[in-house]
């Protein structure tokens, strides 16, 4: 057939146009206007848009029969617009009625109109502003098919927090929330001062909130807010030379000074921190004190450190025999030990080996160390960024009386790294068994666990062990 000319094809699209007539990957399913109109009825509701913008992409789907393409679905966002002075009942009752009559229209949806659905309840400005969605303070982003009445809940709860201080209220709703507090509530406020009544409101209404004012942030995730936290978090962004605090639950406190390391400030601060009554043994709260030059200090609120963290030796596997302690034994020479790879376990996401010392010598030899393992890659240089850290919190060496013939253990353990492209695998490491012993290289690859190396690459985190007598978790050395 002969192709319109440009001229011809652009007056037909004006024509259309000036009809009325939307093409049909634009126009929004009448049973999704009717529900709109709906909406618009409400009380408490100030408007309602719906636009669907169409997707003429195609994706490729695997099948039993070889690939196929499909069309990608199109987008149908419907905003529903709340008056910015209801009271929270009010507003309830609005935002649930809208969410039921919208679900219900979006179920009736014919699968062949491949149209997916989100809906989105925003307050805010009601003049010749309200277009600009940046300027709403409530937002409730929501799936089509999550409940009305955690939604109904959800919107309440905005406007009560707005009542306390609230800028801006923030939700996201997934499909299937058990409810409120299976959400996370993002909380702003223009002032420090205002956080602890929002908490204290959030906490009388049983609801998690997160809580963000300049320099301060608490973070809770679902959890009711800890009011001792939350008052915690706001005093120590109100100390001298402090950038910011944060804040999160089940972690840490952070706190950032403007101050240079030696500073009298960072000094007091960290005594305050350690005389604040927050924390108690059974619900310790660890610290971080950044400088200007982002250098940190750590510690425990309130002082109070958990038992875990005290300094402690590994303690021996249960139905273990402890050799026998001689306090005359002399401490290990090089001579007398032979180190050696014992090989790796691999769990999801986690590694697991093992470093041996063996007492050649004909008397016993004690070790009271952490040994030092660099990686080597199969040119021989050390992977770079390579860190240690404490095998377990609070675990220091202990004096270990090796007997003669017998091996001491010490755990190397990782998280697993990506070996897609191929990168360097560690083919050996280089081990000091203990201070000012000389360094030793042991071959981890051409083992029939890691034939091709151990996937310990640059930027790796290692968990090394004291030397012990036997380890939790793995079998005795043969």
């Amino acid at each position: 057939m002969q192709q319109l000319p440009r001229s011809f094809a652009l007056a037909a699209a004006l024509v259309l146009a000036l009809a009325g007539c939307t093409p049909a990957g634009e126009r929004v399913p009448e049973g999704i206007e009717s529900a709109a109109d709906s909406v618009r009825g409400l009380h408490g509701v100030v408007d309602i848009e719906v636009t669907r913008t169409p997707n003429t992409a195609i994706e490729p789907v695997p099948g039993n029969f070889g690939q196929s393409e499909e069309a990608v679905p199109s987008n149908l966002d419907a905003k529903v617009r709340l008056g910015q002075s209801l009271s929270p009942a009010a507003a309830r009752t609005a935002a649930g009625e809208a969410q039921r009559l919208l679900a219900a229209a979006a179920g009736r949806i014919h699968p062949s109109e491949n149209i997916t659905v989100s809906t989105e309840l925003v307050a805010g400005p009601e003049g010749p502003e309200r277009s600009d969605v940046s300027s709403a303070w409530l937002s409730i982003r929501l799936s089509p098919d999550a409940p009305a009445d955690v939604v109904a809940e959800a919107a309440e709860y905005g406007y009560e927090l707005r009542e306390v201080g609230a800028t801006s209220v923030h939700f996201s709703l997934g499909a299937d929330p058990a409810g409120p507090l299976d959400v996370h509530a993002g909380v702003l406020a223009s002032s420090p001062d205002d956080l602890v009544a929002l908490a204290r409101k959030a906490a009388e209404l049983g609801h998690g909130a997160g809580l963000e004012a300049p320099g301060v942030r608490y973070e809770s995730g679902t959890q009711v807010p800890d009011l001792s936290a939350v008052r915690l978090v706001v005093a120590a962004a109100g100390r001298p030379d402090v950038r910011n605090a944060a804040y999160v639950a089940g972690q840490q406190l952070t706190v950032q000074s403007d101050a240079a390391q030696g500073a009298q400030s960072l000094a007091d601060l960290r005594r305050w921190l350690e005389a604040q009554p927050h924390t108690t043994a059974d619900r310790p709260l660890a610290y971080t004190v950044q400088d200007a030059e982002y250098l940190e200090t750590t510690g425990w609120v309130s002082g109070v450190m958990p038992a875990a963290y005290a300094p402690h030796t590994l303690p021996l596997p249960s139905g273990t025999k402890a050799w026998p302690d001689d306090a005359a034994a002399p401490s290990c020479t090089d001579d007398e030990l032979r180190i050696a790879w014992a090989g790796s376990d691999a769990a999801t996401g986690h590694r697991y080996g093992r470093l041996a010392a063996h007492n050649v010598s004909d008397h016993a030899c004690a070790l009271d160390a952490v040994p030092e393992v660099l990686p080597l890659n199969a040119t021989g240089a050390g992977q770079d960024d390579v860190s240690t850290e404490p095998y377990r919190p609070g675990v220091v060496p202990g004096r270990l009386v090796i007997p003669t013939g017998e091996a001491a253990s010490a755990a190397v353990e990782w998280d697993a790294m990506s070996t897609v492209n191929d990168p360097d695998l560690t083919t050996a490491l280089r081990v000091v068994a203990q201070p000012g012993a000389t360094a030793v290289e042991l071959p981890v690859s051409g083992r029939p666990e890691t034939p091709g190396g151990l996937d310990v690459l640059d930027g790796v985190v290692l968990q090394v062990s004291p030397w012990v007598q036997a380890l939790e978790g793995y079998a005795p050395l043969r």
